[in-house]
């Protein structure tokens, strides 16, 4: 089980920002391009300045989730998207690292 307590404040947000875009472009559950994604778009995050450190345009990054978000598909019925196995294990594994 993800206790979200554990999270810091940034990430908690960039969490919720991921499940309200998956629930904006209809998807069925949130994946490591929703975090992602919300990460890049948080003010004063520090992924942004990880990619600058290394020669890697946010934008081009931005660019490239929104072409993966857009491929994904749409799901009807309005039901709270929930985490895909890969997302899960990646948080696992982020909090067995914590």
């Amino acid at each position: 089980m993800i206790r979200l307590d554990k999270l810091t404040q940034k990430n908690q947000e960039a969490l919720q920002k991921s499940f309200e875009l998956a629930d904006q472009l209809s998807h069925g559950a949130v994946d490591t391009e929703h975090l992602t994604y919300a990460l890049l778009k948080q003010d004063g995050g520090l992924v942004n300045a990880l990619l600058d450190k290394f020669g890697v345009s946010p934008v081009t990054v931005i660019k490239e989730l929104d072409r993966r978000l857009g491929q994904k598909p749409e799901v009807q019925g309005g039901s709270q998207p929930g985490l895909t196995p890969t997302l899960n294990n990646v948080l696992k594994d982020a909090f067995g690292l914590a």
